[in-house]
């Protein structure tokens, strides 16, 4: 069988593989780690048959593929699992291009962007002529052309054919009934959906490996420009750290002055402040970097005076500074209201970017070549994402939290982290509720907030009887009733809310994932009332409440 044959089998087979583990899916698991390991098994197969050199930068993709692979099989954070997902698609591009042989020797990241965009178009434009050089040892060559006209005729009947139909309402109506039974069958054996996601990735695996393994890309290394900007080089960067350093010392005197100076300021608390440009200092940070990079990539290495790399430095310092600055407003923020996994993703975000701050210093102070700048701030984005993946963020903000809590004496507020938290931090919340350490607001909430699903107005009366009646109670013991009620109901609430998650990962195994899989299989409440009646048996029954 001749390579362009194995190669459609492949893809075909491959696309029969990814629908039977990707259709009908809910949450990402360890269906994504299978996926990953098939298409790099047929990779390395395949340039060992064709004898294909890997360089380094394919096995250092490699390594990054599976390790983001991974997490989907073990961790669970909304936003780990985000910050994995954009890694896994960026290290299998770059695998991509490794295995092509790229040089991968890029000056910008948006180098690297226009040429994925360039290259997937002509992959899309130049590789299905793989389909006219079909040729199997076991078919006469004249069998052979006529297999190859049918794979190419079936599309492109099937579009005309579709087209035709919806143009003419009598052929509609002479072909209603078939056409009714026909997608009645489809859509019981759910063929439609599936032969679209086979076909897709088929399509899809065929032209990436005609593409790498039967006519390879003949890349050219990528356009290095190297113009005489470097006066205008120097005025942008000028202009640009004259602006960050006042605006430095406008923030220095109160941001760094203590609570006495911050306090001079009218009508600003501290949430407010720290709120307020979080996002704008963030994006900043970005933006410096990118500028630094285009202005080093006009004028390139030769025409870079001392006191340009000087100025660049500068800007550098100066961001970095405006970082600390940023981390200094979210703790503001985090000392009032908590942690929450969104605000440690603010502050993992600002050490990403001091290190690749620190690490442009370098390279510029050490005349590096800026390609290798790009290179190595990849790894070092990948490292920072597997790192903040690994620290389980849900677990860790209630962590910090309950440290928090106990250091204050305070009890720990649950709401801002209720729904907002994944099967990582089961155990920990499990833990905070169960121990009654836990503020839910007592004061600003009814019984009735913790119940919504009951017909409420049936025992309201009773029930107002039964809290303002204290003959039986004193008062201190009916209000801790009263809070024990609502940290049991809170309880199940989020008991209820893990198990939907858990009762989603044990309908499918392509689902699994170690922390998910962790979680309890039922929810259970067992919570004792002091001297309640049986007819209140009903009421809290319906609040999931077992009541003795």
């Amino acid at each position: 069988m001749q390579l362009p044959a194995k190669i459609v089998l492949t893809a075909l087979g491959m696309g029969v593989l990814f629908d039977a583990l990707l259709y009908h899916v809910f949450y990402p698991g360890i269906n994504v780690l299978l996926l990953e390991v098939i298409f790099l098994t047929v990779l390395y197969f395949y340039a060992h048959k064709t004898k294909i050199d890997i360089n380094a930068d394919a096995h250092v993709a490699t390594v990054f593929a599976v390790l983001f692979a991974i997490t989907f099989a073990i961790w669970t954070s909304d936003i780990g699992m985000t910050l994995a997902f954009l890694g896994f698609v960026l290290s299998n591009v770059i695998l991509i291009f490794s295995f092509a042989g790229h040089s991968l020797k890029y000056q910008h990241p948006f180098q690297f962007i226009l040429d994925s965009i360039v290259h997937s178009l002509k992959l899309i434009a130049l590789r299905f002529d793989v389909l006219a050089n079909l040729s199997f040892t076991t078919i006469k060559n004249r069998n052979a052309a006529l297999l190859r006209g049918i794979i190419i005729a079936i599309p492109v009947v099937l579009i005309f054919g579709a087209l035709f139909l919806r143009s003419d309402l009598v052929l509609q109506y002479k072909t209603d009934g078939f056409l009714t039974w026909l997608s009645d069958q489809l859509n019981v054996l759910n063929v439609i959906p599936n032969v679209l996601i086979i076909g897709f990735f088929s399509i899809s695996f065929l032209l990436i490996l005609a593409a790498l393994f039967w006519k390879r890309f003949d890349f050219m290394l990528p356009v290095s420009y190297s113009k005489n900007i470097a006066i205008e080089s120097l005025v942008v960067l000028i202009a640009s750290n004259i602006l960050f350093l006042g605006f430095l010392i406008f923030q220095a005197v109160y941001l760094f002055g203590g609570q006495s100076a911050f306090n001079a300021i009218p009508e600003i608390t501290y949430s407010e402040y720290a709120v307020k440009g979080f996002g704008e200092l963030a994006f900043v940070s970005v933006l410096v970097i990118l500028l630094i990079l285009s202005l080093r990539y006009f004028h390139g290495p030769k025409h870079a005076s001392n006191k340009l790399h000087l100025a660049e430095v500068i800007l550098l310092v100066e961001t970095l500074v405006l970082s600390v600055s940023a981390w200094m407003r979210l703790s503001l923020y985090v000392e009032q209201y908590g942690f929450t996994p969104a605000r440690l993703f603010g502050f993992w975000f600002f050490i990403t970017v001091g290190l690749l701050l620190i690490w442009l210093v370098a390279h510029i102070w050490k005349r590096f070549d800026q390609s290798m700048f790009v290179r190595q701030s990849a790894i070092i984005l990948g490292m920072c994402i597997l790192a903040f993946v690994i620290l389980t963020p849900d677990a860790l903000s209630v962590r910090l939290n309950i440290s928090r809590a106990e250091a204050s004496g305070e009890a720990m507020d649950a709401f801002p982290l209720f729904y907002d938290l994944s099967a990582e931090a089961y155990p920990l919340m499990d833990y905070v509720l169960t121990s009654g350490q836990v503020d839910i607001g007592l004061m600003d909430t009814s019984i009735e907030d913790y119940c919504p699903h009951i017909r409420f107005n049936q025992y309201e009366d009773d029930l107002q009887i039964f809290f303002s009646d204290v003959s039986h109670l004193d008062l201190e013991l009916s209000e801790d009733i009263l809070l024990r009620q609502q940290i049991a109901n809170f309880k199940n609430e989020w008991l209820v809310y893990m198990s939907n998650k858990t009762a989603e990962r044990t309908n499918d195994w392509r689902s699994w994932n170690l922390l998910r899989s962790r979680l309890p299989e039922k929810t259970e409440i067992e919570f004792e009332f002091y001297g309640v009646a049986d007819t209140y048996n009903e009421l809290f029954k319906a609040c999931n409440i077992v009541i003795d």
